[in-house]
Formats: structure tokens, sequence, C-alpha cells
């Protein structure tokens, strides 16, 4: 049965065992090794993830064969989501589009055509929106293998804040949302203090 190993603390850092019986042990032990003797989340100003117990996560592999599950990454201000990005294609033309939470294509997204949304999109959308309900932003990470969703992670560094939407408006107009977020949440905190 594939699974994957992958550290805890940080990104990238990961392996597909598809078949116990001849993958490379000596080279993923190796990589494991390496993953929890570094400190991750000063390299990029991701101070948050430097306080993640180090560590090393055996999971099932939830693909199909070579191909990887969908990735449904949602863009959550304040308890809402209010972006969906869909990772396409991720081990061969890796790929992705946003979308708004109606399931539409954001203006100047330069993939074309726009997936068939998952058949249980109002339950992704409500768990995203729990899990992120006391943050003013967190991607969370769901997939749906088959007709299951599964969690796959919470991040609050996406690309770790350095990755561009295109075209520049559409970058802005994300950010407007995080900012508007953290005016709210200001606004909350200055309520209950007073």
């Amino acid at each position: 049965m594939p699974f994957v190993v992958k550290a805890r603390h940080g990104c990238n850092q990961i392996a597909i065992v598809r078949d116990p019986d001849v993958a490379n042990w000596d080279a993923i032990r190796a990589s494991a090794d390496g993953w929890v003797k570094r400190r991750y989340g000063f390299w990029l100003d991701e101070w948050l993830y430097s306080r993640v117990e180090r560590g090393i996560i055996v999971e099932p592999y939830v693909g199909v064969g070579d191909v990887l599950p969908i990735d449904y990454k949602f863009y959550v201000f304040g308890g809402r989501v209010e972006f969906i990005q869909v990772h396409l294609d991720r081990a061969t033309r890796h790929h992705w589009i946003l979308l708004d939470r109606d399931w539409n294509r954001m203006p100047g997204c330069l993939h074309s055509g726009t997936p068939v949304a998952p058949s249980r999109i109002a339950e992704l959308i409500a768990a995203a929106e729990a899990l992120g309900a006391d943050f003013d932003f967190v991607r969370v990470d769901l997939y749906q293998p088959g007709d299951h969703p599964l969690f796959g992670e919470m991040t609050f560094y996406p690309g770790s804040g350095l990755d561009p939407f295109d075209p520049p408006e559409l970058d802005a107009m994300i950010g407007e949302r995080w900012r508007g977020q953290g005016r709210l949440a200001f606004a909350k905190s200055a309520q209950t203090s007073s």
C-alpha cells in the first residue's frame, strides 16, 4: 500500500513511497534525517513554523496510481471562504486556477477552463470556514478523493507570502481582503478591551 513520508514542521519535505518493497530506504532515511535536523521557519521569516515541533509524519497516499489528488486550497478571511485555489496535475504539468466561493473563475486567471466542482463542495467550504473561524486569514487545504473529503493542512504563509497573483489587480484584491480582516480584528479587540 503506498504512503507518504513528510516533515511535520516544514514544506516541500516529502517522499512518496509507492511500493515499499522497491523504495530507496537509504535515500528516504537520509532525507528525513536532514528534515528533522533543520529548523524551519526563519529562512523566509515564517517564524510561526519555527515553533512547530520537528518530526516526521507517515500518512496514507490518497492519490490514484501515479495521479496525485486535486488539491483544493480555501482562502479563509475572518472565518469566510473568499477564494478557492484548485491545483491540478501536480506530478506532470502542475498549474492552478483561482475561483471565488461560488466556483466562478477569477478574472485574469492564466489557465483556461474551469474544473468541475467537487461533489461535496458545500461541505468542504463549511469545513474550511469552521477551521478558519478564529483567524484573520488562513489557507485551509482539503482533498476529495472519490466522495470522501479529507483534511490536508492549514497554512498561514501561502507561498511564504511571496507568490504573486497575476494580474496585479487580483493580487491587490486578495490583499485587500486580508487588510480588511486585520482592521476587523483590531476593531473587535478594541471593543472587548473597553
